[in-house]
């Protein structure tokens, strides 16, 4: 209420070493949208005697990230705010954002090692450890810390599993890069498989295009044209339908199985629909911008590819998957 910003202020006319009084006064700013006064008000707070409460130094961390698009600011915040608070777990997951938004890898990692320490039962926690292992291309270590405990699975969370799966399928593109093409088989059929700790099951309509993709190319290496051709088969007849939309980053490479098995128009007019973006805006604008980015790598215009993966690149640049098809496109290829 306007009553407690002027009653407030009123009070530190009279004593303006008040940390606490300047703390509440920055709290009812922010509630009004008034945050760059919110701010100097909690800076004053910390000066004047709160600089060790974590609550005001998340408050400002927060500020630094989502309004004012801070990150290297936030994580500074955060930092301060574990050190205080060292058992807080949304500390945790607050910073590590902070952490991937500027792209600071290694910093994540030790954050989020330490969380895990601390609280080694915390689902999150793991989960976003075992996310910053991938994005580190440190795919055994992904891998250990998933398999390590057991994930419930919230309402449309997937992030354990999709790291589970992206991990196996890198290991099995870099296996294809040593020539190792059983090796790199096996563990594309490794990440199609649904361990039990995830508690998932197979899902109607599992998205595996890009292993089965991957699979016909090393079967096609291999001189096994009949098993290449199934692969592709399966990847072209996924059904990608899903809560965000009509067409997900997956159809890129549905896309491409079905340029492989002689249905390039079909894959074209799939890949013209990923340039329309998800038509369920629910994610982030670096969703929003990969996706339209695949659809323009698809049908081969670099140009528009190059510019929607490198904005998405730029929102997140500890994404790994970003950073690759962002370089396959300043290259002009596929994958």
């Amino acid at each position: 209420r306007r009553e407690d910003i002027e009653a407030l202020e009123e009070a530190l006319k009279y004593n303006d070493g008040d940390a606490m009084a300047w703390y509440l006064l920055g709290n009812v700013y922010a509630w009004r949208f008034r945050y760059d006064e919110a701010m100097d008000a909690w800076k004053r707070a910390a000066r004047k005697g709160l600089g060790d409460y974590p609550v005001l130094l998340r408050n400002m961390g927060l500020v630094a990230l989502k309004i004012r698009n801070n990150s290297r600011a936030a994580a500074k915040y955060y930092s301060q705010a574990i050190e205080k608070s060292p058992g807080d777990e949304e500390l945790y997951e607050e910073a590590d954002e902070a952490f991937a938004r500027s792209g600071r890898i290694k910093e994540r990692i030790e954050t989020l090692e330490q969380g895990a320490e601390k609280l080694p039962g915390s689902q999150k926690i793991n989960k976003l450890l075992a996310q910053s292992y991938y994005f580190a291309g440190r795919y055994d270590d992904a891998l250990d810390c998933l398999m390590s405990m057991s994930f419930d699975r919230w309402e449309g969370d997937r992030m354990a599993y999709q790291v589970y799966e992206n991990s196996w399928v890198e290991k099995g593109r870099a296996l294809i890069e040593q020539d190792k093409y059983a090796e790199a088989l096996a563990a594309f059929e490794k990440s199609m498989e649904y361990p039990e700790n995830f508690k998932i099951g197979k899902p109607a309509h599992p998205r595996h295009a890009p292993q089965l993709f991957l699979a016909g190319i090393v079967n096609e290496r291999l001189g096994r044209h009949g098993e290449a051709q199934s692969a592709w088969r399966r990847g072209a007849e996924e059904v990608h339908r899903g809560w965000e939309g009509r067409v997900c980053p997956e159809s890129y490479y549905k896309g491409l199985c079905l340029a492989r098995t002689g249905r390039l128009n079909q894959a074209r007019t799939l890949w013209r629909e990923m340039t329309k973006g998800p038509s369920r805006k629910i994610r982030g604008a670096d969703y929003e911008n990969f996706l339209i980015g695949l659809g323009f790598q698809g049908l081969e215009d670099w140009q528009k590819a190059v510019h929607h993966l490198k904005k998405a690149h730029e929102a997140d640049r500890g994404n790994r998957l970003y950073k690759y098809h962002l370089d396959l496109a300043l290259e002009h290829r596929h994958v």
